[in-house]
């Protein structure tokens, strides 16, 4: 599968940020580090590219921008309004 793009301009898409943009590649090159080193069986190398695997998922979610796109519901899917007065639990 190829890797998702990223600073599109169709609709419901949010602009990235250079910061977002750096977030993805590396987690593009630790991915594929990490299926390199499985691989070869090289499980040290494997275990490295997850740390960096974790650690650019975390800065991608903490670049990308927040309540800029909204995703409809997929087809078919039944979609209910919460009841008036109801309130989150956390």
């Amino acid at each position: 599968m190829p890797p998702p793009t990223t600073g599109g301009t169709g609709a419901g898409v949010a602009p990235s940020t250079p910061v977002l943009e750096a977030a993805l590649a590396a987690i593009q090159r630790a991915y594929t580090d990490g299926q390199t080193a499985l691989k070869s069986g090289d499980f040290a190398a494997y275990g490295q590219a997850q740390k960096r695997l974790q650690a650019a998922i975390a800065d991608a979610v903490a670049a990308a921008p927040s309540g800029s796109a909204a995703f409809p519901a997929p087809s078919g899917t039944k979609t209910t309004a919460p009841a008036p007065g109801a309130t989150a639990k956390p």
